[in-house]
């Protein structure tokens, strides 16, 4: 099988190409000129093009293309909402204008849980199905691209065969900030384990304790886009649509007293500073459907996916202290 990955020199893409190629498939990565080479993947076939303003080419003939790309640090988005949305919309309507001449080709796109509502305290509970999309309760100008995406993909499919696949991910940690931009280290458990093992005296968050998501480590991430590639048929019976997320979800409190046993930090820690205008304090999504297309699928503890993470760190921070600078 022929898989072509947008994105793929990203977080995911990466790690996901990584997996692909020592599994036989035959991977084809799309790549704009950038400084993210340090990513790329021997036994990749990479082509370079910038989805923004060119199609994929059209010689270029696959079974299966996943969709990665996009601009995804939320917190950057209030300020730059003209670059998310011209960014992520044009690139996706560049990847539908290819599909649209190689329908046979499968898509697999990469959705987000900031797709659904911003929720008040009240609603703590409330897991989101995927038919729950409100777009006059959007929180956040990169939410706003994303459920532009989905709408075009919606849009070019409604008269086409369903040959296409939407996961709405919950949030994902564990990413490489050694081999990633600056922004990664801002995402919260990038940033929490990163400050205590640099050895931060005070540790400031935007967001508030008590606020929760699913949280899954990269490897359940990736493994999703894996066992979809071996069960497209599968689609058709649980729908185009699907959540990923475990089943219990944990606060930023939870993750912050983890890690600092893991780390044995003993810093001070100050909650709110500047917080996003929209801040979802609750953002839980209902994972029905993904428990039909994936039954025995188990996500790893996030116990074990922080020890993982804190040894992998301490391990790549001997003699690369330069990690420690410009932690947003």
């Amino acid at each position: 099988m022929k898989v072509g990955i947008t994105g793929v020199t990203g977080f995911v893409g990466s790690k996901l190409s990584s997996r692909l190629v020592k599994k036989g498939y035959k991977v084809v990565g799309f790549v704009r000129h950038d400084g993210f080479s340090k990513n790329r993947v021997e036994g990749v076939d990479y082509v370079e093009v910038d989805l923004t303003s060119n199609p994929i080419p059209n010689n270029v003939k696959l079974d299966v293309l996943i969709n990665l790309a996009s601009i995804t640090p939320v917190r950057y988005s209030y300020n730059s909402s003209q670059q998310y949305l011209v960014n992520n919309l044009l690139l996706v309507q560049n990847v539908l204008q290819y599909l649209s001449k190689h329908e046979d080709t499968f898509l697999i796109h990469a959705s987000t849980a900031e797709v659904y509502p911003y929720l008040s305290v009240a609603d703590f509970s409330k897991k989101f199905k995927e038919e729950e999309v409100n777009i006059t309760n959007v929180s956040s100008p990169y939410a706003i691209s994303k459920i532009g995406q989905e709408m075009l993909i919606h849009h070019h499919y409604s008269t086409r065969r369903k040959n296409y696949l939407i996961f709405r991910m919950t949030n994902t940690y564990h990413r490489d900030v050694f081999k990633l931009p600056e922004e990664a280290r801002g995402y919260f458990v990038e940033k929490t384990v990163l400050s205590m093992l640099c050895g931060f005296k005070k540790i400031s968050y935007h967001g508030y304790p008590q606020s929760q998501r699913q949280w899954i480590h990269y490897t359940d991430h990736v493994s999703m886009y894996e066992y979809a590639l071996e069960h497209l048929e599968k689609v058709n019976e649980v729908g185009n649509v699907i959540n990923v997320a475990k089943d219990n979800a944990e606060t930023l409190d939870q993750i912050v007293k983890l890690s600092k046993r893991y780390t044995e930090w003993d810093g001070e820690i100050v909650w709110g500073v500047k917080p996003r205008p929209v801040d979802p304090n609750s953002l839980l999504l209902d994972n029905t459907r993904l428990k039909k297309f994936w039954p025995s699928k188990e996500f790893l503890p996030l116990t074990e996916g922080l020890q993982v993470m804190v040894m992998d760190y301490s391990h790549a921070m001997v003699g690369n202290r330069e990690v420690c600078s410009h932690i947003d």
